[in-house]
């Protein structure tokens, strides 16, 4: 498992790079479409990611959107 603040876009290198260690992307894998909030005003609505293997059983994976606390959404995950 591997999360945080990437500051880069969905179709970056960075994410092929991480795929040949097979990990992939709950965030764009599960067709979310942003983890920011209210408070970031800029295009470009991706900045942080959740990437797993495929032996992490994903329970629940949810971007919370409320509340804003910052320009970031948190991102939760329930393995089993």
């Amino acid at each position: 498992m591997v999360c945080g603040d990437f500051n880069v876009l969905p179709e970056s290198a960075t994410f092929a790079a991480l795929g040949r260690l097979g990990l992939s992307d709950l965030v764009t894998g599960n067709g979310l479409v942003d983890t920011r909030t209210s408070y970031y005003a800029k295009a470009g609505r991706f900045a942080d990611y959740m990437l797993v293997t495929p032996e992490v059983k994903v329970a629940r994976f949810e971007v919370v959107e409320a509340p804003e606390v910052s320009d970031h959404r948190a991102l939760l995950l329930d393995i089993m």
